[in-house]
């Protein structure tokens, strides 16, 4: 049966004739702990693939390493952390850009649209940030203008920064009936009889009935 390289023994792979060896067998007992712990260990040599599984110490450490420009106060969440240490590389790559500052904007507050001057009829090479979300405390919104500064173009100007807040509420409806009309009735001929219905919104029904004599005026 296949084992893989954390479970496997030395059981698994001594030749029969020493299998059954006592100190072959003691031996076996003692190293396999120890071989087993070494192979588990493996995993920590594994860094970029496994950022969602390091600890936030760790974190910090690529940080510097990768010269994140916002990562200062410590009081960012480690989510926020690993996002900007993810996305690092490609930042400095593209510094400079909508893009960059789209993706700054992005992994601090999440959902956030950029938009540049011609989209809302700013001066030219001014943007606006439009966010869902805000920062925890002052020194993290000087931090953040700090990084945004390094990211954007040198020419571009920030116009403003506009935070949405939804609301979420039940509305109720309904519907009311008004029927009215007028019933004209002629005694001495019935074709002269009809009816006249409209409708319209509300609770109540009224209606006007004339009745024509023969030869005669109405009365009510």
């Amino acid at each position: 049966m296949a084992r893989d390289i954390y479970g496997i023994s030395l059981r698994d792979v001594i030749p029969s004739s020493i299998a059954s060896d006592p100190q072959i067998q003691a031996m076996i007992d003692a190293l396999d702990p120890e071989l087993q712990s070494v192979s588990l260990d493996t995993r920590e040599a594994l860094i970029y693939s496994r950022i969602n599984e390091l600890p936030e110490d760790v974190i910090d450490l690529l940080a510097w390493q990768f010269h994140v420009d916002f990562y200062e106060p410590m009081d960012l969440s480690l989510e926020i952390k690993r996002g900007l240490v993810k996305t690092a590389i490609l930042v400095h790559k593209r510094k400079g850009t909508r893009w960059a500052v789209q993706e700054l904007c992005g992994v601090v507050f999440g959902d956030t649209e950029v938009s540049p001057w011609f989209e809302y009829g700013g001066e030219p090479y001014h943007f606006n940030v439009s966010i869902d979300a805000t920062l925890p405390s002052q020194d993290a919104w000087e931090k953040f203008f700090i990084a945004l500064e390094v990211t954007k173009s040198v020419r571009d100007w920030l116009d403003a920064i506009e935070i949405r807040r939804g609301a979420a509420a039940e509305l109720y409806y309904g519907l009311g009936s008004h029927t009215a009309g007028t019933v004209m009735i002629g005694l001495g001929t019935p074709d002269d009889s009809r009816l006249e219905l409209c409708m319209g919104m509300g609770m109540t029904v009224t209606g006007v009935i004339d009745i024509l004599q023969e030869g005669g005026g109405a009365g009510g």
